[in-house]
Protein backbone atom coordinates (compact mmCIF):
# COMPACT_ATOMS: atom_id res chain seq x y z
CA UNK A 1 0.00 0.00 0.00
CA UNK A 2 2.69 2.35 0.37
CA UNK A 3 3.96 2.68 -3.04
CA UNK A 4 0.53 3.57 -3.90
CA UNK A 5 0.30 6.38 -1.63
CA UNK A 6 3.50 7.50 -2.79
CA UNK A 7 2.74 7.34 -6.35
CA UNK A 8 -0.97 8.93 -5.72
CA UNK A 9 0.96 11.73 -3.40
CA UNK A 10 2.99 12.76 -6.46
CA UNK A 11 0.66 13.29 -9.12
CA UNK A 12 -1.41 15.31 -6.78
CA UNK A 13 1.90 17.41 -5.99
CA UNK A 14 2.08 17.59 -10.12
CA UNK A 15 -1.53 18.90 -10.52
CA UNK A 16 -1.02 21.68 -7.46
CA UNK A 17 1.88 22.58 -9.39
CA UNK A 18 -0.03 22.76 -12.91
CA UNK A 19 -2.45 24.57 -10.99
CA UNK A 20 0.22 27.31 -9.55
CA UNK A 21 1.79 27.66 -12.81
CA UNK A 22 -1.78 28.04 -14.39
CA UNK A 23 -2.38 31.48 -12.27
CA UNK A 24 1.65 32.63 -12.26
CA UNK A 25 1.29 32.34 -16.64
CA UNK A 26 -1.98 34.27 -16.65
CA UNK A 27 -0.32 37.11 -14.81
CA UNK A 28 3.06 36.92 -17.07
CA UNK A 29 1.30 36.61 -20.31
CA UNK A 30 3.06 33.27 -21.33
CA UNK A 31 1.71 30.53 -23.23
CA UNK A 32 0.92 28.15 -20.88
CA UNK A 33 2.30 24.83 -22.31
CA UNK A 34 6.04 26.65 -22.21
CA UNK A 35 5.61 27.27 -18.87
CA UNK A 36 4.52 23.79 -17.84
CA UNK A 37 7.25 22.76 -20.40
CA UNK A 38 10.49 25.01 -18.50
CA UNK A 39 8.71 23.83 -14.70
CA UNK A 40 9.17 20.39 -15.18
CA UNK A 41 13.01 20.92 -16.76
CA UNK A 42 13.74 22.45 -13.45
CA UNK A 43 11.59 19.87 -11.49
CA UNK A 44 14.13 16.85 -13.29
CA UNK A 45 16.57 18.82 -12.88
CA UNK A 46 16.42 19.33 -9.26
CA UNK A 47 15.35 15.92 -8.16
CA UNK A 48 14.74 12.90 -11.06
CA UNK A 49 11.42 11.49 -9.47
CA UNK A 50 10.97 7.56 -9.86
CA UNK A 51 7.54 6.06 -9.32
CA UNK A 52 5.96 3.21 -10.90
CA UNK A 53 2.06 3.50 -12.20
CA UNK A 54 0.51 -0.06 -11.06
CA UNK A 55 -3.04 -1.26 -12.09
CA UNK A 56 -4.84 0.47 -8.38
CA UNK A 57 -3.76 3.99 -9.02
CA UNK A 58 -5.16 3.62 -12.80
CA UNK A 59 -7.93 1.78 -11.93
CA UNK A 60 -8.53 3.56 -8.68
CA UNK A 61 -9.16 0.83 -7.12
CA UNK A 62 -6.70 -1.45 -4.27
CA UNK A 63 -7.21 -4.83 -3.91
CA UNK A 64 -8.65 -6.39 -0.65
CA UNK A 65 -6.80 -9.17 0.85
Amino acid sequence: MQPFLTTETLIIELMLVASLVGIVVRRLRVPYTVALVVVGLLLTNLSPIKFELTPELILGYLSRR
